[in-house]
């Protein structure tokens, strides 16, 4: 942001093209209305000005705002459901904590995906939490068309059944069993929250998604 604001306040010069500055902290805890010439964006009030007396927005393409996200490094899991026996799962790096009590966790899905409607009526998942060799797997499991029953034989994924008959990869970081909490619509995507009611963890070192290039770990800073 810092950067787009000097670059913005450089080209302001004389003429009429607007300028934008983040107002001061001591500014930010405004009133639902805000005065002239001022926006609120998140957590920030921005001030909009011009000398030809005209306001205009920043406007941000999808593909500024996607190098912008991938800039914040994840780790990678993989989301797996039984659906009449099958395994069923998606690469998802949109996945967080919630809470502690009760301790809940999200995955964001997007509606056009077919997990999206196996989610919604199965209401019970897993989620799986790469290593770091596990880069084929993360990569099968992004592509749109996939055959269920090929992931043994072009990724070397394998699974055990939980009691509840979720499919648990072999050799993840972490598997959370999950039951569906609710689901909110959020533009092309659904966040679904979850319990969790069962966890197993093991020792090793993630697979990591930064700037839309698979990474591992370095060492400690």
């Amino acid at each position: 942001m810092k950067a787009v604001l000097r670059r913005l306040r450089a080209g302001a010069g004389a003429g009429s093209r607007p300028c934008i500055s983040l107002a001061p902290p001591s500014e930010r805890r405004m009133p639902s209305r805000l005065p002239a010439g001022h926006r609120r964006y998140g957590l920030d009030v921005i001030t909009l000005r011009s000398s030809g007396g005209k306001f205009a927005a920043m406007s941000v393409s999808q593909a500024e705002f996607r190098k912008a996200l991938g800039s914040f490094a994840t780790g990678i899991t993989v989301i797996t459901l039984d659906s009449d026996g099958e395994v069923h799962g998606m690469t998802a790096n949109a996945f967080a904590s919630v809470s502690l009590d009760p301790m809940l966790v999200l995955v964001c899905v997007d509606q056009k995906a077919r997990t999206h409607a196996h989610l919604h009526s199965k209401k019970r998942f897993g989620v799986n939490v790469l290593a770091e060799d596990h880069r084929k797997i993360s990569e099968y499991y992004a592509r749109p068309a996939r055959a269920h029953d090929r992931a043994a034989e072009e990724a070397g994924a394998q699974f055990d059944r939980t009691r509840h008959g979720t499919p648990v990869l072999h050799g993840a970081l972490a598997y959370l069993e999950c039951r569906l909490h609710s689901a909110q619509d959020a533009g092309d995507h659904t966040i679904f929250i979850a319990e969790v009611e069962e966890v197993v963890v093991r020792e090793g070192k993630p697979l990591l998604f930064f700037g839309s290039q698979y990474r591992k770990i370095g060492e400690g800073v």
